[in-house]
């Protein structure tokens, strides 16, 4: 089996996390194949690395509109590998500079299969839909469309492909984890980017009712429009090593979904349950089936909910015991790492073989 991983590797929990998948699940298939090889082609190769002012420009205008001279290089780059290394399939993450002729010739001179995935919404209109325009082509040329929620699967068919699957996010295996060591000291606490959907509201309606909340966040939160009233409780974000630690340290994980991106879960909903912090998540259908209500999770569906079941769970100290060891539970049953995604990416190739 060789699979050729193409996308930016700078963010470990994206690509490297898949990549770093398929070589751990090879184990599992020694019985079906002898050969296994993983290798990838890396967008931030092709990235302008001597910085200043002209060579930031350059890097933003090939990022945002997928043109220029390294884009050229990075489309060739890849026809020279395929040819040489030959693979069985190419998984394409997050590729939005890949143009549709260089599929186009992949698929022409050779029986290899193409997937590809985007954990954005591609169909949202941002940043704008010519960011997108590559990727859409290239859909249709595409043996499976990997998408990241179910609303991507209606918006494909209203342009005639159909040939999508789910592929939920994951947590990384070597990277998140439960320190039992760490005291849980954090009573609650937001760990995420700022949007403008009212969450700035909902933290201010914690800290009203005296629920000592903190949000780990980027920049992003000073242009909230209530950030004023709550600054006190805003800290820069977790990175690393760090996030983990934090996300040890919480007795209960707010949770909120991208309102751009129409999430109706996300990556840390797999990320949180794995160091048995509890989820008091906004509602949605998909995450209540993932994570019963009550049962592995607690959902607010206004203010006063979040406000009445934050109040609860701190009252009671043995239900966050509780509901975090079943939704950690859950979590293996699922199967919520990135060796779980990458096995399900091979077991779709082998159906289609």
């Amino acid at each position: 089996m060789k699979i050729l991983v193409i996308g930016s590797f700078k963010w470990s929990q994206y690509a490297p996390a898949i990549y770093n998948g398929f070589i751990q699940v090879s184990e599992e298939y020694k019985n079906l194949e002898n050969n296994w090889q993983v290798e990838k082609i890396d967008y931030e190769d092709f990235l302008y690395t001597n910085k200043n002012k002209l060579t930031t420009f350059l890097n933003k205008v090939q990022n945002r509109f997928h043109i220029g001279i390294n884009i050229l290089k990075y489309n060739r780059t890849i026809l020279k590998k395929v040819e040489s290394f030959d693979p069985d399939f190419i998984f394409l993450y997050r590729c939005y500079s890949v143009h549709t002729n260089t599929l186009k010739k992949i698929k022409e001179k050779t029986n290899c299969k193409i997937f590809s995935y985007n954990n954005d919404d591609a169909f949202s209109g941002v940043p704008s839909k010519a960011y997108y325009k590559h990727f859409i082509k290239n859909a249709f040329l595409c043996d499976i469309n990997f998408v990241y929620r179910k609303k991507n699967i209606e918006d494909f068919k209203k342009i005639g492909i159909t040939n999508t699957k789910i592929l939920l996010p994951h947590y990384l295996s070597s990277f998140n984890y439960r320190l039992e060591e760490v005291e849980k000291d954090i009573p609650i606490a937001f760990i995420g980017h700022f949007e403008n959907d009212g969450r700035d509201f909902l933290i201010k309606n914690l800290l009203e009712a005296n629920i000592p909340v903190v949000v780990y966040g980027d920049d992003a939160w000073k242009k909230a429009p209530l950030y004023n009233e709550i600054k006190e409780s805003i800290f820069p974000a977790r990175r690393g090593e760090c996030y983990n630690r934090t996300l040890n340290r919480l007795k209960i994980a707010l949770v909120f979904f991208s309102k751009i991106n129409s999430d109706t879960y996300t990556r840390r909903c797999f990320e949180i349950p794995i160091t048995k912090a509890v989820m008091l998540s906004e509602y949605t259908d998909d995450m209540n089936e993932m994570f019963p209500e009550g049962e592995a999770a607690l959902y607010f569906r206004n203010p006063t909910e979040l406000v009445t079941k934050a109040k609860y769970l701190l009252d009671h100290p043995e239900k966050i015991t509780l509901i975090a060891e079943k939704a950690c539970e859950r979590l293996k049953i699922l199967g919520g790492s990135e060796n779980d995604r990458a096995k399900q990416i091979v077991e779709e190739y082998y159906k289609l073989k």
